[in-house]
């Protein structure tokens, strides 16, 4: 018998998603791909679906920027569908029928529809699931910079630092490479 998690990827990947493991991602246009995560909530046949999107153009700058290899996975912003929807984290134990977990999950990606252009994606943030993501800070600041806003690029640094930096860790650390590199490109564009 599947599990509620199979159920709910192979009707995705049925609507056009590609899938890796639990990962699924539907293109959108030349920059921006619809995800879905159909990780589970613990050891039982369980679903607790993560709706989100990325934009190539961040993931790209952004994995560049930090001295990372690019990962066409990684999603700019994604959380529980019932937070996505403004409400509760939403889960569904198994026996529970899958149409009625895809319908939420496409309620929920409709819901981000107003974010995914270079110009808006920042605006997902003021969403407090958002926000909470650790790479919420990195996103603003890429997407800051490929608008090519240097003053709102400098105020995301100031944020992201206050964030990540409370502590002198390997966290810190980071952004500070990642600070570096982005005032590179500020100071390129001049």
């Amino acid at each position: 018998m599947k599990t509620l998690r199979k159920q709910v990827s192979e009707a995705l990947v049925s609507r056009g998603f590609e899938r890796d493991r639990r990962a699924h991602r539907k293109r959108v246009d030349a920059d921006f791909w619809l995800c879905v995560d159909t990780g589970v909530i613990g050891p039982i046949a369980d679903i607790a679906p993560f709706v989100g999107f990325r934009s190539d153009a961040v993931e790209d700058a952004r994995a560049d920027l930090m001295g990372l290899p690019r990962d066409p996975w990684v999603a700019s912003a994604i959380g529980n569908v019932g937070y996505v929807l403004g409400g509760e984290y939403k889960h569904w134990l198994g026996g529970t029928a899958p149409a009625l977990v895809v319908d939420t999950i496409f309620k929920g990606l409709d819901a981000l529809e107003p974010f995914m252009s270079l110009p808006t994606v920042d605006g997902v943030f003021a969403h407090r699931w958002a926000f909470a993501s650790p790479g919420a800070p990195y996103v603003l600041v890429v997407a800051a910079l490929l608008n090519g806003d240097a003053g709102l690029v400098q105020r995301r640094l100031a944020d992201a630092e206050a964030r990540l930096c409370a502590q002198q860790d390997e966290v810190c650390e980071q952004f500070q490479e990642f600070k570096a590199r982005v005032l590179e490109r500020l100071a390129d564009r001049r």
